[in-house]
């Protein structure tokens, strides 16, 4: 700031600064914040204070300037590092959420119940974790078969479980539909209720071989994500594992142990 004027300094005209000598003048310290220029012309924003020294005439002050921008360099180094941390803490937080539904439709309990007991539990898990209202596998073929999660919203021909109207089953490929209730009607293999208006399908692949389909669906407006995509993939590689060797929807096996 060498050969500067304190006006240039302070970026005020001569006037302005007159009256802030004249308002230290009546108070003795003068302190406020102020953004300075320096010699080459960058701007640094200051804690300045005036002091009226005794009074010598003519008066005199003395200015002292403290630049602040390292200090507010550290306040935002400070606020940056707060920031991640708070996001990584949220990251753990989802992680662990994660891991906890994956290891709910994993549990190694489900080995324990016999392939009429399994599918069932393992579809109503599935249906708590993601928190929605319904979930039904329907098994590829004629006739099919609709096996539902317990406890939650079933299609309207789930008390006859072979429903008289066939529709191919869909192919190997996973559909989404959100907040749509007029494409959920067109293309799912099972009648769910017309307020239904969010549908995921996911494919049960034994080999080569599509088995049927897993069948997501949701009342409220909502958003897949790609995590609870994996979630029903999961699921639906359980359920393929146990069409073999004992055939879960046999004509003789009840669909909901």
């Amino acid at each position: 700031m060498r050969g500067q004027t304190a006006a240039r300094v302070f970026d005020m005209d001569d006037a302005t600064l007159q009256e802030t000598l004249v308002a230290t003048g009546d108070a003795a310290t003068l302190r406020f914040v102020q953004t300075c220029h320096r010699a080459n012309g960058t701007l640094f924003d200051a804690d300045v204070t005036i002091y009226r020294e005794p009074a010598p005439t003519p008066s005199a002050f003395t200015i002292l300037i403290r630049d602040t921008s390292r200090e507010q360099e550290w306040h935002r180094l400070v606020d940056d590092s707060h920031d991640l941390q708070s996001a990584l803490r949220d990251e753990v937080a989802v992680a662990h959420r994660q891991l906890a539904m994956l290891q709910h439709v994993t549990d190694p309990s489900l080995s324990q119940l016999n392939a009429t007991q399994v599918v069932p539990e393992v579809l109503e898990r599935l249906r708590a974790v993601l928190d929605v209202e319904g979930v039904a596998f329907i098994s590829a073929g004629r006739p099919r078969r609709i096996v539902v999660a317990t406890e939650a919203l079933e299609p309207q021909d789930v008390t006859d479980r072979w429903p008289p109207d066939y529709r191919p089953s869909q192919d190997d490929r996973i559909l989404v539909i959100q907040n749509d209730p007029a494409s959920v009607a067109a293309v799912s293999s099972a009648k769910w209720p017309s307020e239904v208006s969010s549908l995921i399908v996911v494919p049960v692949v034994l080999g080569s071989r599509v088995e049927g389909t897993i069948e997501v669906v949701g009342v409220k407006p909502r958003r897949s994500t790609e995590w609870e995509i994996a979630v029903v993939q999961v699921v639906a590689a359980q359920v393929a594992a146990r069409l073999q060797p004992d055939n879960v929807l046999d004509a003789d096996a009840d669909a909901v142990a």
